[in-house]
């Protein structure tokens, strides 16, 4: 019958088959108190003598564990022979990390679009499959009618998928909503972003949709440009005047604005800790070049050039004549605190960075803006400039 002798040093073995397959069986001739040993190392001893081919169990044999035993660990250490410096073929990031393949990933945000993906990465595989190592789509029943923390599972999911170093590039289906999105998914990991244009404006997408394959084909050829667009980081302030470490990031725009009724808000403004200003107002606004073409723009702000190395501040329907934007530099630390409008009612206000709600607030409360390290990289193709994409966007010209 099959059995088999799991370490050389064992005397016994499992039995395979038969009514005692799965237990033990003496190998040789095994004497009353000889260690039982099984894996090599010993795990009881006989308690009466025992014939080559005997079944061994608690009839017939005991445990060494008894009383109180003595242990002394006497660890061997051993050098660690050097070796020859060893690689492999694969592809290294900007992040730092390393692939061993060189994809192209459709990753959907929605399921209701598997069919769309489906069909861009067979007919994408057709064009550009000889220059790369595939272009695939990975499908998925969420996104659609998700909210909540179940929605931010489905994020954080596939925001892990996107970040594999085995991706070499993201393509963007959307709008500009979509493509903030992607940024703030990505902002660690220095990926290249495509937007094809699927929204309305598209100042962030760089391809519409009737230009796609023409995009893919300079892409592969290794014709573009990355642009590196400025982000920022907010998070609350403690007591003691730090950061709290919890962080939102935003590529567009960081917005403090009045809760509920139609009170005014006021908000102290601190740059580099020197009180820069007081806003009595519906909001207050801080934007990236990026998002200055946004809600910035709408509140009367300035017009900033993506590569400007600095932030807006902009007063939402602020209560005087004077109060106007600040562009201040991307070096500076700005803090909000939430001041007290009337004496008699604490002022409430609520945080929403690129659109997403993020808190409440109340008078005294204080957050934090900084422009991290983490740059959002957007791939360029056409050679558009700024301000015909400018006018065109925003004139219909």
């Amino acid at each position: 019958m099959k059995q088999i002798k799991i370490n050389e040093k064992d005397n016994v073995a499992v039995m395979l088959e038969g009514e005692l397959s799965g237990h033990k069986i003496a190998l040789n001739d095994i004497k009353k108190g000889e260690n039982i040993i099984k894996y090599g190392y010993p795990i009881g001893h006989a308690t009466e003598d025992i014939k080559k081919g005997d079944h061994i169990h608690t009839h017939n044999i005991k445990t060494n564990l008894s009383g109180v035993l003595e242990y002394k660990y006497e660890p061997q250490r051993n050098e660690i022979p050097k070796t020859e410096k060893r690689t492999f073929m694969g592809y290294r990031r900007a992040d730092g990390k390393v692939g061993i393949r060189n994809e192209i990933w459709i990753v959907n945000t929605v399921g209701c679009v598997n069919k769309t993906s489906e069909i861009l990465a067979r007919e994408a595989n057709k064009l550009y499959g000889d220059m790369c190592d595939g272009v695939f789509n990975y499908v998925h029943p969420f996104g659609c009618s998700q909210l909540g923390d179940d929605q931010k599972m489905t994020q954080n999911v596939l925001k892990g998928l996107v970040n594999h170093p085995n991706a070499t590039g993201v393509l963007v289906l959307g709008g500009d909503g979509t493509m903030i999105q992607a940024a703030i998914d990505l902002v660690h990991s220095k990926l290249p972003i495509l937007g094809i244009n699927m929204g309305t404006v598209g100042f962030l997408t760089e391809v519409e949709p009737q230009n796609l394959e023409r995009a893919l084909d300079l892409m592969l050829q290794d014709k573009y440009t990355i642009e590196n667009r400025i982000m920022l980081r907010e998070s609350s302030v403690t007591p003691t005047g730090t950061s709290s470490g919890k962080a939102c990031y935003a590529l567009n725009d960081v917005v403090l604005s009045k809760r509920g009724d139609c009170r005014l808000i006021t908000i102290k403004v601190y740059i580099n800790d020197e009180l820069a200003d007081i806003y009595r107002a519906d909001g207050l606004i801080i934007s990236t070049p990026t998002g200055s073409t946004g809600y910035n723009l709408s509140a009367g702000g300035p017009v900033m050039v993506p590569d400007t190395e600095a932030t807006v501040i902009t007063p939402i329907c602020a209560h005087s004549l004077n109060k106007r934007s600040l562009v201040v530099s991307a070096m500076d630390r700005i803090v909000l605190e939430l001041g007290q409008t009337k004496d008699f009612q604490e002022d409430e206000a609520v945080l929403v960075v690129d659109g997403r709600t993020v808190r409440g607030l109340s008078t005294g409360d204080r957050l934090e803006v900084l422009v991290p390290e983490d740059q959002t990289r957007i791939v360029k193709l056409s050679g558009v400039s700024f301000y015909k994409k400018m006018r065109d966007k925003l004139n219909g010209n």
